[in-house]
């Protein structure tokens, strides 16, 4: 999934040293600049937050918590499916398209993507890919909920990028920024208490049985209706 090696972005050491203070502004590291031999562009953001990991990361989960906290940079939901549930692994596989809004050179544009994500309810991780090429040749990254103690968590957000076609300095810029309005949100997750209803849980709660019989497999729409099919 990924080109670059990002096993040292999530140890201990690093997460410790990415720390700072809670409720800081999210700190934003250009990691690669496009001019290697896969011509990557890769950005890291992190913050931390006074909040439980477990917490942070049920929010970003839930369907109407996350449109809440990317509101500024996300115009539309078009489709959430969810492909696969492993209830063993407490997994599930999810292809979502979003319109994005974003101001380049404070001229506004919107774009459509469409990404195949992975939420790892064990070790509060969502490891994203985009599903066609489209101008991007790769596109990947990952959110991770990193616990520092009961009631505090370091928020790491890495992205990576191959442009289908050169791009100038300008690009690297861009990333570094996204990076940082992407993370941005996560301050005021404290600070706001979550929507009315919304579940936010493991996609695992109540299924115990299922895991006993092994990896459930269904592809179901954001209502929660089953769709069979070769999906899943």
């Amino acid at each position: 999934m990924f080109l670059c090696d990002v096993a040292g972005l999530v140890s201990e050491e690093a997460v410790r040293r990415r720390a700072g203070e809670s409720g800081g502004l999210p700190g934003v590291e250009t990691l690669e600049r496009g001019d290697g031999p896969d011509g990557v562009y890769s950005a890291l953001a992190s913050v931390r937050l006074e909040a439980p990991a477990y917490d942070v990361f049920r929010r970003l989960c839930d369907p109407e918590e996350n449109k809440r906290i990317f509101d500024r940079t996300c115009a539309s939901v078009n489709y959430r499916h969810i492909l696969e549930e492993d209830p063993e692994e407490q997994s599930r596989l999810i292809e979502v398209s979003k319109t994005g809004r974003w101001r380049i050179l404070g001229i506004p544009v919107h774009f459509e993507s469409t990404v195949f994500a992975v939420e790892d309810w064990k070790s509060l991780e969502i490891r994203f890919r985009i599903k066609s090429s489209g101008t991007m040749q790769h596109f990947s990254g990952f959110w991770k909920m990193c616990p520092l103690r009961q009631n505090e968590t370091v928020v790491l957000f890495y992205q990576e990028a191959v442009p289908s076609i050169p791009m100038p300095k300008l690009f690297r810029a861009f990333l570094q920024a996204s990076s940082g309005r992407c993370a941005a949100p996560f301050w005021r997750t404290c600070a706001t208490p979550r929507a009315p209803g919304a579940p936010g849980r493991c996609p695992t709660a109540g299924r115990r049985s299922a895991a006993a019989r092994g990896p459930r497999r269904s592809r179901r729409d954001e209502g929660g209706r089953e769709k069979r099919g070769s999906g899943g």
